[in-house]
Protein backbone atom coordinates (compact mmCIF):
# COMPACT_ATOMS: atom_id res chain seq x y z
CA UNK A 1 0.00 0.00 0.00
CA UNK A 2 1.21 3.22 -0.83
CA UNK A 3 1.66 5.70 2.06
CA UNK A 4 -0.61 9.07 1.77
CA UNK A 5 2.01 11.26 1.24
CA UNK A 6 3.74 9.53 -1.48
CA UNK A 7 3.10 11.03 -5.15
CA UNK A 8 1.00 9.43 -7.53
CA UNK A 9 2.69 6.43 -9.65
CA UNK A 10 3.12 7.25 -13.51
CA UNK A 11 0.79 4.87 -15.37
CA UNK A 12 3.97 3.23 -16.77
CA UNK A 13 5.11 2.40 -13.03
CA UNK A 14 1.66 0.47 -12.87
CA UNK A 15 1.57 -1.25 -15.83
CA UNK A 16 5.39 -2.89 -15.02
CA UNK A 17 4.02 -3.78 -11.36
CA UNK A 18 0.72 -5.71 -13.23
CA UNK A 19 3.24 -7.09 -15.52
CA UNK A 20 5.14 -8.48 -12.60
CA UNK A 21 2.33 -9.48 -10.19
CA UNK A 22 1.31 -13.14 -9.80
CA UNK A 23 -1.49 -14.73 -11.68
CA UNK A 24 -4.71 -15.21 -9.81
CA UNK A 25 -5.88 -18.57 -10.64
CA UNK A 26 -10.21 -19.23 -10.92
CA UNK A 27 -11.24 -21.56 -8.56
CA UNK A 28 -14.10 -23.01 -10.77
CA UNK A 29 -11.89 -25.01 -13.15
CA UNK A 30 -10.72 -27.07 -10.22
CA UNK A 31 -14.01 -28.12 -9.05
CA UNK A 32 -12.77 -31.38 -10.32
CA UNK A 33 -10.41 -31.62 -7.65
CA UNK A 34 -12.19 -29.89 -4.81
CA UNK A 35 -15.37 -32.71 -5.66
CA UNK A 36 -12.71 -35.99 -5.44
CA UNK A 37 -11.25 -34.04 -2.22
CA UNK A 38 -14.61 -33.47 -0.68
CA UNK A 39 -15.46 -36.71 -1.50
CA UNK A 40 -12.69 -38.22 0.86
CA UNK A 41 -14.12 -35.93 3.65
CA UNK A 42 -11.62 -33.16 3.37
CA UNK A 43 -12.50 -29.90 4.69
CA UNK A 44 -12.59 -26.42 3.55
CA UNK A 45 -8.78 -26.06 5.20
CA UNK A 46 -7.62 -29.31 4.12
CA UNK A 47 -7.89 -28.53 0.57
CA UNK A 48 -7.11 -24.59 0.51
CA UNK A 49 -3.44 -26.39 2.45
CA UNK A 50 -3.34 -29.65 -0.07
CA UNK A 51 -3.79 -26.54 -3.14
CA UNK A 52 -0.92 -24.64 -1.23
CA UNK A 53 1.46 -28.04 -0.79
CA UNK A 54 0.70 -28.58 -5.01
CA UNK A 55 2.01 -24.95 -5.68
CA UNK A 56 -1.31 -23.15 -5.67
CA UNK A 57 -1.58 -20.27 -3.54
CA UNK A 58 -5.54 -20.23 -2.19
CA UNK A 59 -6.97 -19.65 1.32
CA UNK A 60 -9.88 -21.60 2.83
CA UNK A 61 -12.49 -18.71 2.56
CA UNK A 62 -11.83 -18.77 -1.10
CA UNK A 63 -12.73 -22.35 -1.66
CA UNK A 64 -15.84 -22.60 1.04
CA UNK A 65 -17.52 -19.59 -0.74
CA UNK A 66 -17.07 -21.74 -4.38
CA UNK A 67 -18.65 -24.74 -2.74
CA UNK A 68 -21.50 -23.06 -1.18
CA UNK A 69 -22.13 -21.92 -4.76
CA UNK A 70 -21.81 -24.85 -6.08
CA UNK A 71 -24.53 -27.39 -6.03
CA UNK A 72 -22.91 -30.07 -7.50
CA UNK A 73 -20.15 -30.02 -4.99
CA UNK A 74 -23.08 -30.08 -1.98
CA UNK A 75 -24.66 -33.00 -3.50
CA UNK A 76 -21.75 -35.03 -4.61
CA UNK A 77 -20.90 -34.96 -0.66
CA UNK A 78 -24.21 -36.41 1.07
CA UNK A 79 -25.23 -39.99 1.17
CA UNK A 80 -25.92 -41.67 -2.19
CA UNK A 81 -29.44 -42.45 -1.02
CA UNK A 82 -30.49 -39.13 -0.06
CA UNK A 83 -28.86 -37.48 -3.23
CA UNK A 84 -31.99 -37.99 -5.16
CA UNK A 85 -34.03 -35.55 -2.77
CA UNK A 86 -31.50 -33.06 -3.01
CA UNK A 87 -31.66 -32.46 -6.11
CA UNK A 88 -35.48 -33.03 -6.81
CA UNK A 89 -36.69 -29.51 -5.95
CA UNK A 90 -33.49 -27.55 -7.52
CA UNK A 91 -34.70 -29.75 -11.18
CA UNK A 92 -37.91 -27.89 -10.77
CA UNK A 93 -36.51 -24.52 -11.75
CA UNK A 94 -35.17 -25.87 -15.07
CA UNK A 95 -37.32 -28.87 -15.78
CA UNK A 96 -39.89 -27.95 -18.18
CA UNK A 97 -36.91 -27.80 -20.55
CA UNK A 98 -38.11 -31.09 -21.26
CA UNK A 99 -41.25 -29.73 -23.27
CA UNK A 100 -39.06 -27.97 -25.84
CA UNK A 101 -39.93 -29.67 -28.88
CA UNK A 102 -36.41 -29.99 -30.37
CA UNK A 103 -36.13 -32.15 -26.67
CA UNK A 104 -38.31 -34.47 -27.39
CA UNK A 105 -38.37 -37.67 -29.74
CA UNK A 106 -39.44 -37.11 -33.42
CA UNK A 107 -42.79 -39.20 -32.80
CA UNK A 108 -43.66 -37.23 -30.08
CA UNK A 109 -43.29 -33.94 -31.76
CA UNK A 110 -46.89 -34.56 -33.63
CA UNK A 111 -48.69 -34.53 -30.75
CA UNK A 112 -50.51 -31.57 -29.52
CA UNK A 113 -48.44 -30.10 -26.45
CA UNK A 114 -49.91 -26.83 -26.26
CA UNK A 115 -49.60 -25.28 -23.07
CA UNK A 116 -48.03 -28.44 -21.95
CA UNK A 117 -46.14 -28.27 -19.33
CA UNK A 118 -43.98 -31.13 -16.65
CA UNK A 119 -46.70 -32.31 -14.09
CA UNK A 120 -45.01 -35.00 -12.61
CA UNK A 121 -41.34 -35.89 -12.69
CA UNK A 122 -39.14 -38.18 -10.25
CA UNK A 123 -35.53 -38.41 -9.76
CA UNK A 124 -34.66 -42.20 -8.66
CA UNK A 125 -30.82 -42.10 -9.50
CA UNK A 126 -27.84 -39.14 -9.18
CA UNK A 127 -24.25 -40.51 -9.84
CA UNK A 128 -21.26 -38.62 -9.43
CA UNK A 129 -19.13 -37.87 -12.39
CA UNK A 130 -15.73 -36.02 -11.94
CA UNK A 131 -15.52 -35.09 -15.41
CA UNK A 132 -18.91 -33.87 -15.74
CA UNK A 133 -20.68 -32.77 -12.50
CA UNK A 134 -23.67 -35.08 -11.52
CA UNK A 135 -25.86 -37.10 -13.72
CA UNK A 136 -29.07 -37.19 -12.63
CA UNK A 137 -31.79 -39.67 -14.22
CA UNK A 138 -35.50 -38.57 -14.42
CA UNK A 139 -38.71 -40.00 -14.99
CA UNK A 140 -41.54 -37.33 -16.00
CA UNK A 141 -45.13 -37.25 -17.53
CA UNK A 142 -45.72 -34.17 -19.64
CA UNK A 143 -49.35 -33.04 -19.77
CA UNK A 144 -51.49 -29.91 -20.96
CA UNK A 145 -51.46 -26.80 -18.78
CA UNK A 146 -55.50 -27.42 -18.35
CA UNK A 147 -55.01 -30.75 -17.24
CA UNK A 148 -56.91 -31.00 -13.39
CA UNK A 149 -56.46 -33.90 -11.38
CA UNK A 150 -58.34 -37.49 -12.84
CA UNK A 151 -60.55 -35.79 -15.09
CA UNK A 152 -57.61 -34.87 -17.67
CA UNK A 153 -58.38 -36.66 -21.48
CA UNK A 154 -55.94 -34.90 -23.65
CA UNK A 155 -52.67 -36.63 -24.59
CA UNK A 156 -49.84 -37.44 -21.87
CA UNK A 157 -46.25 -38.30 -22.34
CA UNK A 158 -44.27 -40.34 -20.05
CA UNK A 159 -40.52 -40.79 -20.65
CA UNK A 160 -36.97 -40.90 -19.40
CA UNK A 161 -34.32 -38.43 -19.79
CA UNK A 162 -30.72 -37.56 -18.11
CA UNK A 163 -29.57 -34.07 -16.78
CA UNK A 164 -26.68 -33.21 -16.14
CA UNK A 165 -25.63 -30.34 -13.22
CA UNK A 166 -22.71 -28.79 -13.87
CA UNK A 167 -20.46 -26.54 -11.66
CA UNK A 168 -21.91 -23.69 -12.61
CA UNK A 169 -25.52 -25.03 -11.54
CA UNK A 170 -26.84 -25.31 -15.07
CA UNK A 171 -28.88 -28.29 -16.30
CA UNK A 172 -28.13 -30.21 -19.19
CA UNK A 173 -30.93 -31.93 -20.27
CA UNK A 174 -30.47 -35.05 -23.07
CA UNK A 175 -31.01 -38.73 -23.48
CA UNK A 176 -34.18 -38.08 -23.38
CA UNK A 177 -36.86 -41.33 -24.57
CA UNK A 178 -40.69 -40.49 -23.98
CA UNK A 179 -43.92 -42.14 -25.24
CA UNK A 180 -47.45 -40.76 -25.99
CA UNK A 181 -50.22 -42.27 -24.39
CA UNK A 182 -53.95 -41.98 -26.39
CA UNK A 183 -56.16 -40.33 -23.87
CA UNK A 184 -58.73 -43.22 -22.59
CA UNK A 185 -62.43 -43.05 -24.04
CA UNK A 186 -64.50 -42.18 -20.94
CA UNK A 187 -66.65 -45.48 -20.37
CA UNK A 188 -70.55 -45.40 -20.10
CA UNK A 189 -71.52 -47.10 -17.35
CA UNK A 190 -74.86 -46.95 -17.00
CA UNK A 191 -77.72 -46.62 -19.97
CA UNK A 192 -79.86 -43.84 -20.77
CA UNK A 193 -82.97 -43.79 -19.36
CA UNK A 194 -86.07 -41.96 -21.56
CA UNK A 195 -89.88 -41.05 -20.23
Amino acid sequence: MRPPDSPIPEPDQLLLAAQQASIKFNVEDYWQTILVLRQKHYSWRDIAAWFKREGLPCDHTRIYRFGQKCVALQVATIPEEERPFAVADMLGETIQELTDLGNLPEMIREVDLSDAGVDEYEVPTVEVDPSQGLVISIRFTITSAHATGEDYQGPRIRGTATGILRPDNSVEYGNIAATAEEPEKPKVLGRWLSN
